[in-house]
């Protein structure tokens, strides 16, 4: 019989945006200041990092990160300490011990800051890499010095259960992009999902008030099915960490304490 296996699970906000609020809640105006998480996952197999924020390129050369202002997203807030590497050594990580780190998708507040683990391989659902690698220079959401690092790179089709032991199994939720996915946590209480950006705002999980704007999916029905079944995992009990409410990231315990034990 197999032993029950509960990861344990840490969250670090590397750094803030500013940007337009109706991205985050469609019918609004003016700005939001989002929190950048990611997460470090204790498992006894490994070091997982799910999400790695932004790339160092945001506070040493913005300019060559995004060279066309008009491109370029309203605000960045992220300083060398906030690099998610520092954060774990901070908290008493080695992170040159993390061996897979896990993208939810490759936009650049989720995957820039993969360079920063060069001994991990890359795990990532095979239509957001073919997408990324694709995209035109001028799709803001990818860049490319983000995810083109040399690193292994083990492309997914589907869920993916990465220790076979049920305790961490990645389950697509596209509609924000092509290939999102979100992370199923077996805890000691039930299931949690780190959601990504298949749910940025905790009211959303209850309600369509505070759906986001359709400008920022590629799938508008896809992503409501992710959503649909976000809910229901929600209602069902599980815990839900969703991926930009500055509010939600606000009550939630941050490394060196657990998030989940």
């Amino acid at each position: 019989m197999m032993q029950d296996v509960f990861p344990r699970v840490y969250a670090f906000i590397c750094g803030q945006h500013t940007i337009p609020k109706e991205r985050m809640i469609a019918g609004t105006t003016g700005l939001i200041t989002i929190p950048i998480p990611a997460f470090v996952i204790e498992h006894p197999r490994g070091l997982i990092v799910f999400d790695t924020g932004f790339n160092r390129l945001v506070h040493e050369d913005l300019s060559s990160y995004f060279p066309s202002e008009a491109l370029r997203p309203v605000k960045f807030h992220f300083s060398q300490q906030e690099e998610l590497a520092n954060q774990m050594r901070q908290a008493g990580f080695v992170p040159e011990d993390v061996q897979l780190v896990v993208n939810s998708h490759l936009h650049y507040d989720h995957c820039g800051g993969n360079a920063q683990f060069p001994r991990a391989a890359v795990m990532v659902q095979r239509a957001e890499w073919e997408t990324a690698n694709a995209a035109p220079p001028e799709k803001a959401g990818y860049r490319k010095v983000d995810f083109r690092t040399g690193q292994t790179v083990d492309l997914i089709d589907g869920e993916r259960d990465i220790y076979g032991d049920g305790s961490l199994v990645l389950v697509p939720t596209v509609g924000h992009t092509p290939g999102h996915q979100s992370l199923h946590v077996r805890h000691a209480g039930g299931v949690a999902v780190l959601a990504g950006d298949a749910c940025y705002m905790a009211d959303t999980l209850v309600g369509d008030d505070s759906l986001p704007d359709v400008s920022v999916t590629v799938d508008p029905d896809s992503y409501i099915r992710s959503l649909e079944s976000l809910r229901a995992l929600h209602r069902s009990g599980a815990l839900v960490f969703v991926g930009h409410d500055p509010e939600f990231w606000s009550t939630q315990p941050l490394a060196p304490k657990p998030l989940l034990d």
